[in-house]
């Protein structure tokens, strides 16, 4: 059964310079990143809107779905060492189910929460920074991020001034992108030019080969627009761009807020990004290995190789202060773990195709079963309601009290291929 560790942590933010402790949890090696960065974020990001029981002294700065109350249960269940996936789903759960106006549409999220725990088919945009549901609509789990005030950002943007900046606009995202390889692929396959040779084995030089023989000019665009792709992934093969990377810490009437939390997205991994006053980035530090270590919180996010990033204290200060993982070699900054895997990409449609299927599977009898007990605790709520209405006076605490749900979301089996697992930042 998927568990979690937690870890306890002590931070002060940059705007109040309060002092917060939170329990966080912790990525295993594989694990389901996409819940545990949603989890994070939504603890730490209350604490700069709530005066939460674990801050000392905080101020409200911004009004939000989620009150303190709500989120009393989550926290509670971060309490412990070890928190089961199905606790988890649950709470989320009930958390939705408190949070969303009357007139909110549930089914097609609730039918999307199993979804939390394997990886999302997240699709980046290559000039815009945020990602929403609506531009991935087979993820209406990401309604979720909307409905907790939350934002999912990613910095793998393309410069006006690369070439293929036309081409990539045009195309707009990754998927997009790979659909139109494919194409390209099939009509250099198609020519005359490439019987000795795979396509998948054809360098730029050989390309630049391929123009000086090739005398047709719909094979020489493609070519050429061939060229311009393979130049953009292998000059960002960490999918994050230096004009990503800018836009994020200076772009914030478009990106991320100066002293607020973000979800980050990058190479199939999520985690949560935290932005201050003087527009620096920093990722939490949720790297098993450093699960018992008392002194590294944060990461900075400077380089898009994580040459010039630093592990950091609680209250962002650097420390020299050297001490070892204790569970394993620490990865954090390594920058080959971003590093895009070009053969991966060539089969990956095909793997992720029947991941999708057995996944759906899994999903469909999971979301079922989350339905069928909305469905009855619905009813229940209308006639605890209707009751409380009648032997209720104004200002009592009845209502309040009947507000929490006891709904249960199902385990599900994580059956996800490759691409549903993360490489830990």
């Amino acid at each position: 059964m998927t568990q979690f560790s937690t870890k306890t942590i002590q931070w002060q933010d940059d705007l109040y310079h309060d002092h917060h402790v939170n329990k966080i949890l912790i990525q295993n090696s594989n694990g389901p990143c996409f819940l545990i960065a949603l989890v994070n974020s939504l603890i730490l990001a209350s604490e700069l809107t709530l005066n939460g029981w674990t801050n000392v002294g905080s101020k409200a700065i911004e009004a939000s779905h989620v009150k303190a109350e709500h989120l009393v249960p989550l926290k509670e269940l971060l309490t412990k060492n070890v928190v089961q996936l199905d606790e988890l789903l649950n709470e989320i759960t009930n958390l939705v189910i408190q949070v969303a106006d009357s007139d909110f549409d549930l089914s097609p999220l609730l039918e999307s929460l199993p979804r939390l725990h394997t990886g999302l088919n997240v699709n980046p945009n290559f000039l815009l920074p945020r990602i929403t549901s609506k531009q991935d609509g087979n993820s209406k789990v990401l309604d979720i991020l909307e409905l907790f005030n939350l934002e999912l950002y990613h910095g793998w943007l393309i410069d006006e001034r690369t070439p293929g900046y036309e081409l990539l606009s045009r195309l707009g995202d990754y998927d997009s992108l790979q659909s139109y390889i494919l194409e390209i692929k099939n009509a250099i396959r198609d020519s005359a030019l490439v019987d000795n040779y795979e396509y998948e084995d054809l360098s730029l030089e050989q390309l630049d080969h391929l123009l000086d023989k090739s005398d047709d000019a719909r094979l020489k665009q493609f070519l050429n627009e061939y060229q311009d792709i393979q130049n953009f992934l292998r000059s960002n093969r960490t999918e994050l761009s230096e004009t990503g990377l800018s836009r994020l810490m200076f772009d914030s009437q478009n990106t991320i807020k100066r002293s607020s939390f973000a979800i980050f997205f990058r190479n199939e991994h999520f985690n949560t990004v935290y932005k201050n006053q003087s527009d620096s980035l920093f990722t939490l530090l949720i790297d098993e290995g450093y699960s018992k270590s008392k002194t590294y919180v944060w990461q900075t996010l400077s380089s898009v190789d994580g040459s010039n990033d630093k592990l950091l204290d609680g209250n962002f200060e650097f420390t020299i202060e050297q001490i070892q993982p204790l569970s394993q070699e620490p990865i954090s900054i390594d920058a080959t773990d971003f590093i895009i895997n070009e053969e991966e990409i060539e089969t990956a449609n095909d793997d992720e195709a029947l991941a999708k299927k057995l996944q759906k599977q899994e999903d469909e009898n999971a979301a079922r079963a989350i339905q069928k007990k909305y469905d009855k605790q619905a009813k229940t709520k209308t006639k605890s309601k209707t009751k409380s209405t009648i032997k209720s006076q104004p200002g009592s605490s009845a209502d309040s009290n009947n507000k929490r749900d006891n709904s249960t979301a199902a385990g599900v089996k994580n059956n996800t291929e490759d691409k549903g697992k993360c490489i830990v930042m």
